[in-house]
């Protein structure tokens, strides 16, 4: 519409700009767990213009083949969009920036044909949570703490002898598996400082709940060395449970001073 001077184009294409431009500056990226940017939603009439136009010139196309290639395509588009919203349950990001996990887990929950992942990792060096922000699936952000001895950035996990559980990552996974099985690897980094009274006695946890019960358990005792970042790994095949299931992750710490950095999680279906 711009290219060829058509009525409103330029106007159109100018709002979509300064539009995008102070949307993406906003300090709340997600706009209230929205799927998509939900500001846009209030300029959808002068959008819809645009969308009409580009009907109507795929419909004057003269080779008919392309003409309905183009609509198939617009048609796609718009299911596809139209399926995600249906099954979003709200608030899945949990960074502060995009997550193209997440979203791939919205695309298996839609069940939309044809668009099928098989593998999900969430990973973070704890530099970017905020703590006047809500986190769906994460809990104990308030360990997250900053500290020199980082292994890397500038912040960590610290457990203190009194803290049972670490930074724990938690979530609901039984709607979105496409396979009956998984398996799931949690790796993560920590440092037990030179503490007299520390004890050293910390666990890696993978745990499955079910209706708040706990259906399988599986832990990897870290290895008792002091002052040096060591590296923690386990890596489980879950079987297939017949209800919806949640899948925890964390640390879980005997009366030691721990302190944890580069927390991930990888699961494949």
């Amino acid at each position: 519409m711009s290219i060829k001077k058509e009525q409103n184009g330029l106007l159109i294409l100018s709002i979509f700009v300064i539009a995008s431009y102070i949307f993406a500056s906003w300090w709340s990226w997600s706009y209230g767990c929205s799927l998509g940017k939900r500001p846009f939603v209030e300029l959808t009439p002068i959008f819809g213009i645009g969308i009409a136009s580009l009907a109507d010139k795929i419909i004057q196309f003269k080779k008919p083949i392309i003409s309905i290639i183009l609509l198939l395509i617009l048609l796609f588009s718009t299911l596809f969009s139209f399926s995600l919203n249906l099954h979003y349950a709200g608030c899945s990001f949990v960074s502060d920036t995009w997550d193209w996990n997440e979203y791939k887990l919205i695309v298996n929950r839609s069940r939309f044909p044809l668009i099928r992942f098989h593998k999900y990792e969430y990973s973070t060096d704890f530099e970017y949570f905020n703590k006047e922000l809500y986190y769906p699936f994460i809990f104990n952000t308030d360990l997250i703490t900053k500290t020199d001895t980082a292994y890397s950035g500038n912040y960590v996990c610290r457990m203190s002898p009194d803290d049972l559980f670490s930074f724990t990552y938690r979530r609901d996974f039984g709607t979105i598996t496409v396979k009956d099985s998984c398996n799931v690897d949690f790796n993560i980094k920590y440092f037990f400082p030179n503490i007299d009274s520390n004890k050293l006695n910390a666990y890696l946890v993978i745990q499955v709940e079910e209706m708040d019960s706990a259906v399988y358990y599986a832990s990897q005792k870290l290895e008792s060395i002091q002052n040096k970042w060591l590296d923690a790994n386990i890596n489980v095949n879950l079987p297939n449970f017949p209800n919806y299931f949640v899948l925890v992750a964390y640390v879980l710490n005997d009366s030691s001073t721990i302190l944890l950095d580069d927390f991930k999680i990888r699961i494949k279906f």
